[in-house]
């Protein structure tokens, strides 16, 4: 038996498959954005559009980035002063020996955040 218009239907299918959301929770967020205001619902869908084709993941440490590389590893090749595919090498070799991911958080936390504070 259906409840609601298709295309609420299909909108609540689409929140419902989000991690985390039931029917339920899904009705009421559905509900919500029909509530929006026309400009603020189509911007919300633009935000939701722009962050699926911007973002991806850093080739070198996975985190998500809208850059070719993320802050942390083009930071690292700009702090060495070194051409960011020798720090995708170097990434690389690194994850290889098991030693990647605990020299990753350390330069993360000893990286200044502007290069300019040195």
């Amino acid at each position: 038996m259906q409840y609601f218009p298709p295309a609420l239907e299909n909108l609540v299918e689409q929140f419902a498959k989000l991690p985390g959301v039931g029917v339920k929770s899904a009705q009421r967020l559905a509900f919500y954005v029909l509530s929006m205001p026309d400009d603020e619902a189509n911007a919300f869908a633009q935000a939701v559009i722009s962050a699926k084709t911007s973002i991806h993941c850093c080739p070198v440490c996975q985190n998500l980035t809208d850059q070719e590389l993320c802050g942390v590893c083009a930071g690292v090749a700009e702090y060495f002063g070194i051409d960011p595919t020798i720090v995708r090498l170097i990434w690389a070799a690194l994850a290889l020996s098991g030693t990647g991911i605990l020299l990753y958080i350390v330069a993360a936390i000893v990286m200044p955040e502007n290069l300019d504070v040195m």
